[in-house]
């Protein structure tokens, strides 16, 4: 990544949130020329600014289960197909689906975690009842 941006808001509600989806839009669009780049990571890619996504190149996506939200990567990601969708919603748990302009291939991954903290984990209700 050769540089990055800090936003400071000043305005309130609504006004921020316009301001700030506007900066995002711009880097966006015309942070390459800069050397500016955004790594974004969002839960709910349907509630994200079309624009913004509409200029990504590579994608490491996780489990996926809301129709919105399979919709909009089916609409954006031009490197997925139907099957590869449909996949996303029987993910386990740390691995993810990697594709884009540096996958030569679209592939499963395993992140694997241990080594740099406490691996993430679902907490299972009838393991606690159990209990």
């Amino acid at each position: 990544m050769c540089g990055y941006a800090l936003v400071k808001l000043t305005a309130t509600g609504q006004d921020a949130q316009i301001k700030s989806l506007r900066v995002f839009e711009k880097i966006a669009k015309e942070g390459r020329k800069f050397g500016v780049f955004l790594i974004i990571s969002i839960q709910r890619p349907s509630e994200l600014s079309k624009t913004v996504l509409s200029q990504c190149n590579n994608f490491i996506l996780h489990r996926i289960r809301n129709s919105l939200d399979l919709d909009q990567m089916r609409k954006s990601i031009p490197f997925i197909n139907d099957s590869q969708l449909f996949r996303l919603t029987y993910l386990k748990t740390g691995v993810a689906l990697t594709v884009g302009e540096s996958f030569v291939v679209p592939m499963e991954i395993l992140i694997d975690g241990k080594e740099y903290g406490r691996e993430s984990e679902t907490t299972k209700p009838s393991e606690l009842w159990r209990k």
